[in-house]
């Protein structure tokens, strides 16, 4: 009879160990995702950064105090406090110092670094811009708005929009000059400008910043305004009531980023959430029906003949026939849900996680024994996911991204990856996941960070603090 050889445990300890190196040691050269550029910035146990490819060798060394990915083949790291460099993805300092840098792909801005005096750049060409005071990148809504004062003694400065797309800013934006006495309204993609023309009154013009078309209203205040911000002046909407110079006649014109209705009468803000505003629409000419409005700072969600929607949490729904149509500001989903004998569902709480999965929460209530409890359905792009399954396996939901959830173990406190399915696609064994870009995670084991790709695993060793912060994607 054979004689059962048992290991020590130090040995089985080394041996794991030992695979997982060999492991981390196979070649996983990537370049899609967020190794596109062959490298990604990483922290050291000093904090302080540099770039490393998909297997962990690191390229170029980590000596700075902040560092960004690369964009277009280029990065922007920070050799000393507020002492900027763009370099490329050898390594190599090709422009600098700077105060400050922005790199959007081709283009960037960069901030004179004894001047302070800002200007784009364009990297294929190498064409520098002129100079402006100041700017603000809206990348939800894809434009820089770059302020350049003026030399009168009235506060004049001048308003520039240019368009951002694909890492290019447009090489020409639409101007404006404001005196100290006129005003400009941001709603979303749209901008309102107002030189004065008498006593609250204006000549105003609106700009669609994407379109790079214009529309003017002439002699007109603003009636009616909701949602301002301070210092930005960024609104949700406004109501014009601006005069035809020839006939005398007023009109109200109801503006919103991403809509203008002329001939309007009143405007009631019935609802709203941080995204989202639901208005009724009066017309002035007596004969039109009220409208009733729900829209995002992107696009109208949808036009209504009467009032049928309701907010709860961060998305608006109504029922009928039994299914439940949400709208949010990543689009509409639909939900039919199938309740079990003598229950009754109703919508609970509505909420995001990881910026564009919605997750209902539905209060069931049983008529029979009176019970009641919740059931959650998360809604993306690919459908619809009963939450159900990964409760029954004892995880919880906390994030999501690219199809994918970021699961956590209740018993061990452990994260993980799941598919929609259910189907764990990287074990719960990790003290916390956080979503990259398309198919790319950040793991993290105790103090240390790796990448994982979905379907390939770890990409390299934990031998970093941390690997592709948020700022800097």
């Amino acid at each position: 009879m054979k004689r059962k050889m048992i290991l020590p445990a130090v040995v089985l300890l080394l041996a794991a160990a030992l695979t997982g190196v060999l492991a981390a040691c196979a070649d996983k050269t990537e370049n899609t995702g967020v190794f596109a550029s062959g490298a990604v910035p990483v922290q050291d146990v000093y904090g302080n950064w540099g770039y490393a490819d998909s297997n962990g060798e690191v390229l170029i060394p980590c000596e700075y105090r902040s560092a960004t990915a690369f964009r277009g083949g280029y990065a922007a790291v920070e050799a000393a406090a507020g002492v900027w460099y763009v370099i490329n993805t050898s390594g190599e300092r090709v422009q600098g110092p700077f105060a400050s840098v922005r790199i959007f792909g081709d283009s960037a801005v960069f901030e004179d670094y004894k001047t302070h005096e800002y200007y784009f750049y364009t990297f294929s060409t190498g064409e520098r811009g002129e100079g402006f005071d100041g700017y603000v990148y809206d990348a939800e809504n894809g434009f820089v708005r770059t302020v350049t004062s003026t030399d009168d003694n009235v506060g004049g400065r001048v308003l520039e929009y240019r368009a951002v797309k694909d890492g290019v800013v447009a090489g020409d934006g639409t101007a404006y000059y404001l005196t100290g006495n006129d005003v400009f309204y941001e709603l979303g993609g749209k901008v309102l400008t107002g030189r004065r023309t008498g006593s609250s009154r204006y000549d105003f013009t609106l700009l669609d910043i994407a379109e790079g078309t214009t529309t003017a209203y002439a002699d007109a205040s603003v009636a009616e305004r909701d949602f301002a911000v301070p210092d930005t002046e960024k609104l949700n909407y406004i109501v014009l009531s601006s005069t035809n110079a020839e006939t005398g006649e007023t009109n109200n014109s109801f503006i919103s980023s991403a809509a203008a209705e002329p001939g309007v009468a009143d405007v009631a803000r019935i609802d709203g959430t941080d995204g989202l505003t639901y208005v009724r629409i009066s017309y002035a000419d007596g004969q039109t029906a009220d409208k009733y409005m729900l829209f995002s700072a992107e696009e109208v969600l949808c036009e209504l003949a009467g009032d049928g929607l309701t907010c709860v949490g961060e998305a608006f729904f109504s029922l009928q026939d039994g299914t439940y149509t949400f709208y949010t500001e990543e689009g509409k989903f639909t939900h039919k849900p199938a309740p079990a004998a003598d229950t009754t569902m109703s919508v609970a709480d509505c909420a995001f996680i990881g910026g564009s999965t919605l997750v209902v929460t539905y209060g069931v209530e049983n008529s029979a024994s009176g019970e009641t409890y919740t059931q959650k359905a998360a809604f993306t792009s690919a459908g619809v996911t009963d939450l159900q399954m990964f409760e029954d396996m004892n995880l919880t939901v906390t994030d999501a991204a690219d199809g994918f959830f970021v699961v956590r173990n209740n018993g061990t406190g452990r994260y993980g990856v799941a598919d929609l399915s259910g189907s764990i696609v990287a074990e719960t064994v990790y003290t916390g996941v956080r979503p990259l870009e398309g198919g790319f995670w950040a793991v993290k084991m105790g103090g240390a960070e790796s990448v994982y790709k979905t379907g390939t695993g770890e990409l390299m060793p934990f031998v970093f603090s941390a690997v592709c912060p948020e700022e800097a994607l």
